[in-house]
């Protein structure tokens, strides 16, 4: 899910970066009635939301794969001459 929102940030803010050219605010603005914003504002604001949105693109893909249970190994023997025969599922 934040994978998505930053998608979205991350389009919202190339938007606003775009915003900023003089000659789309003008389209914009003889399209739909919105007042001009000043192109200084819209730099930061589309530079903000860029940001947030690959913080939270990056963050997401970080998390990867969560197994339902960790594997623990089972031991035979004692001190030196021990060895792993095996592993265990601990439950939550």
């Amino acid at each position: 899910m934040k994978k998505v929102i930053g998608y979205l940030l991350i389009i919202a803010g190339f938007l606003f970066l775009a915003l900023s050219i003089s000659n789309a605010n003008k389209v914009i603005s003889s399209i739909v009635s919105v007042p001009s914003i000043p192109a200084s504002i819209t730099n930061i604001l589309g530079v903000a939301l860029l940001v947030t949105g690959v913080y939270f693109t990056w963050t997401s893909a970080k998390s990867g794969v969560k197994h339902a249970a960790e594997e623990v190994p089972i031991y035979e023997g004692e001190g030196k001459k021990r060895r792993i025969v095996g592993y265990r599922k601990m439950e939550k």
